[in-house]
């Protein structure tokens, strides 16, 4: 199997769609309001750190379970977005 084969599976013969940076920045603002819902200290850490990414900070590390609340925080924030239209 190629490297293109994979490519293919991976996204189900579907490029990504190349985001806008207000489509990034409603995104990561959604996540955020997400997270904060949460009443966990792993989701308080993730949006944490997802807002020190928009304040423009580098080389922001996630650990397991933040790493895991915000995978969760984006699938829910782009399939509100997508329902909205935004994305």
């Amino acid at each position: 199997m190629t490297t293109k084969d994979n490519l293919d599976i991976h996204f189900r013969g579907e490029k990504p769609k190349r985001l806008s940076f207000t489509q990034k920045a409603a995104l990561h603002n959604r996540m955020i309001d997400i997270l904060r819902k949460f009443d966990c200290e792993h989701s308080q850490s993730a949006a944490d750190k997802l807002q020190a990414t928009l304040k423009g900070m580098k080389g922001i590390k996630y650990t397991g379970w933040e790493a895991c609340r915000k995978e969760l925080a984006y699938e829910q924030a782009k399939f509100q977005l997508e329902k909205e239209g935004v994305l």
